[in-house]
């Protein structure tokens, strides 16, 4: 499994009261170690979001909810006594930076969970029957994002002589992507117009619940409902609607116009589309009308952590009527040129010199 991990990070918090953890009252004489925070990013699968896009300062972070609890490996953490609550841990000066300090218990373990990004359009962890995060698929792609989700379980202080959480962060929803492509052979050249992605029958809210270490499939908690979404296509630098002339397949969307989806199984729903305008180039850059076509998606089941992507292959026979009509030449026939009369010279006068 290939892994990419974040240079050492020097950050720390200190804990405002220490009513759960007498040990801590006199940190300096126990020489306890600071609490650091270290993610890590699961690269195996595709990913909209990577260790490099978080170690950025501009990115929110990821929020940090722990417990306390004897040394003992745990099987439930839902009743367990607070040790952080949605601590912000954010990317800063190089470091992974949060406010305040926390020390590590002399003998008690700590268990750590993680979110990210931090911001609104994730919910806060917290305790319930489980340790869980809900979650809610916005309504504009543009707006969805990867929420990645971490753990580390049963950390003492005897087992951690640098004092560093390490988080490796898995990814939690399913991510669909959309390529498409010339057929072999075909000569025409299509302008890409708008892209629609149609579900019948999706749930777009649920939880995540973090499990005793290995990550299970987020609930849904809603009744599944049919949805369009529109995805943003590529521009070019001229900012033109996006061109497919090639064989070779592309993404026909920007890379942050990925649809993501709460894991689930649809490989029985047939109300899964997509519906494409385009227009087909007639001479060089000039476009004929518009046209659309709806392509049917064949439903799976979608797995947490996936990449799927859909490839679309165009061709003249796309076009669904016609009224595609190309442009041909032939000769049909050459005019004799009749006759040729031979020129019978023309007589120039003798002319007398003037005086």
């Amino acid at each position: 499994m290939k892994k990419t991990m974040l240079g050492f990070a020097a950050c720390a918090l200190i804990l405002s009261s220490c009513s759960q953890n007498e040990e801590l009252i006199d940190n300096t004489k126990l020489n306890q170690e600071e609490i650091n925070f270290a993610p890590y990013v699961n690269k195996t699968k595709a990913s909209v979001t990577n260790l490099g896009a978080m170690q950025v300062e501009t990115y929110p972070g990821f929020k940090v909810f722990a417990v306390q609890h004897d040394a003992a490996e745990q099987t439930d953490y839902s009743k367990l006594p607070k040790f952080m609550d949605n601590l912000n841990v954010k990317f800063s000066n190089s470091l992974w930076a949060h406010s305040g300090k926390y020390y590590w218990p002399e003998t008690d373990a700590l268990s750590f969970f993680a979110i990210a990004p931090d911001n609104k359009k994730v919910g806060t962890i917290s305790q319930r029957d489980k340790i869980i995060v809900p979650i809610e698929i916005e309504e504009d792609v543009i707006n969805q994002i990867d929420i990645l989700a971490a753990s580390a379980l049963n950390k003492t202080a005897q087992n951690n002589t640098t004092g560093q959480v390490d988080f490796q962060f898995e990814h939690i929803l399913s991510r669909i992507g959309i390529k498409a492509r010339l057929k072999d052979g075909e000569n025409l050249k299509f302008k890409l117009i708008d892209i629609k992605y149609t579900y019948g029958n999706m749930a777009k809210s649920g939880y995540f619940e973090y499990g005793n270490g290995t990550f299970t499939t987020p609930k849904v908690t809603t009744d599944p409902v049919s949805k369009e979404y529109n995805l943003k296509l590529t521009r070019s630098e001229s900012g033109r609607e996006d061109i497919l002339e090639s064989t070779q397949p592309k993404y026909i969307h920007d890379l942050d116009s990925y649809f993501m989806i709460i894991p689930q199984d649809l490989k029985n729903c047939d109300l899964i589309r997509l519906t494409i305008t385009y227009k087909i180039a007639v001479a060089g850059d000039v476009w004929g009308k518009e046209r659309v076509v709806n392509v049917p998606i064949p439903g799976m089941n979608y797995v947490m952590g996936s990449a799927y992507t859909h490839n679309l292959i165009f061709s003249g026979e796309t076009t669904g009527d016609d009224d595609l009509l190309e442009v041909k030449f032939g000769v049909t026939d050459v005019q004799s040129w009749g006759l040729e009369v031979p020129d019978q010279g023309t007589e120039i006068p003798n002319s007398k010199p003037s005086n």
